[in-house]
């Protein structure tokens, strides 16, 4: 039973990572500030898009959804088990 509990978090994981790509720039130098150029976004940033998806997922599939991604205040994980999730990983 764990292991589809695990597959769905890790899936809800890495498509909010693959939503939000970031670029930035420097202008004094006009080169990119990150090695690869491009990155994705983590942390606070990414909580908008992680509570839709997970309110969104829970009401997909029967499975517990895990409340992941921008949780950074007691606050925040309330909103995810408010939008579904079932628990909040320890990072």
């Amino acid at each position: 039973m764990a292991i589809p509990h695990k597959l769905a978090a890790n899936r809800l994981a890495s498509d909010v990572r693959r939503q939000l790509p970031r670029m930035s720039i420097d202008s004094e130098t006009h080169q990119p500030r990150l090695s690869n150029v491009t990155g994705r976004l983590s942390g606070p940033a990414i909580k908008p898009v992680a509570l839709h998806m997970v309110c969104e997922t829970a009401r997909a599939v029967q499975i517990p959804i895990p409340g992941m991604g921008g949780i950074v205040t007691p606050e925040d994980a309330a909103e995810f088990l408010l939008a579904g999730a079932m628990e909040i990983p320890k990072d």
